[in-house]
């Protein structure tokens, strides 16, 4: 049951920004499997090559994107913001170090 005052463009609005969301989501994931086993296949990378690479990329990437969605956050309004705030807390999620 959707809400009184939901109306059509909202709806849109948010499919679009989910859609948008989960294909980013599904090439970040089959970049970061297909990248160590090109690098395997075509360059011939030793494991600590592969390791190395896998290192610098998230080293690189997600820097960046914290920045972007602190500046997306600043400049959107407030739902929008919310949902970027939740972005950059997962990117820092990925920073933190596992076990």
């Amino acid at each position: 049951m959707s809400a009184p005052h939901e109306n059509h463009q909202e709806r849109t609005d948010f499919w679009r920004l989910w859609t948008g969301s989960t294909i980013s989501q599904l090439g970040s994931a089959v970049g970061m499997v297909a990248l160590p086993i090109i690098a395997v296949i075509v360059v011939r990378a030793s494991a600590f090559e592969v390791a190395l690479l896998a290192a610098l990329t998230a080293v690189t990437t997600q820097p960046l994107f914290i920045v972007l969605g602190g500046l997306v956050a600043t400049w959107a309004d407030a739902r929008r913001s919310l949902f970027a705030a939740a972005g950059v807390m997962c990117a820092a999620a990925l920073l933190l170090p596992r076990s």
